[in-house]
């Protein structure tokens, strides 16, 4: 964590990948690779951008980053255990039920 803070003092590095760099260390993330490593900075950009349009709307909810924001949103929903859609047209169908 100290060579991250010198970086971050050091300008070496930009804001949005010292709060990536913070994120990683308090979720003790890790990753194989460079690119593996740039995969997730991308995915957890988009969390960020979605989760400050949410927090500008003033709901009465405030939205954050967790455990799943290095995460793609299918990634994200095999986590859940959800079952993808067969098609886009299933996707689409409402559900019918009897009573």
């Amino acid at each position: 964590m100290k060579t991250f803070a010198i970086a971050a003092l050091l300008g070496l590095v930009s804001a949005n990948e010292a709060e990536f760099m913070e994120y990683i260390n308090e979720y003790g993330k890790s990753y194989a690779t460079r690119e593996e490593y740039q995969f997730r900075l991308i995915e957890y950009l988009k969390t960020d951008a979605a989760i400050e349009a949410l927090n500008e709307q003033n709901l009465t909810s405030v939205h954050g980053h967790n455990q799943f924001s290095d995460m793609t949103k299918e990634e994200y929903r095999k986590r859940l255990g959800l079952i993808e859609p067969l098609s886009e047209d299933d996707e689409e169908e409402e559900l019918e039920f009897e009573y």
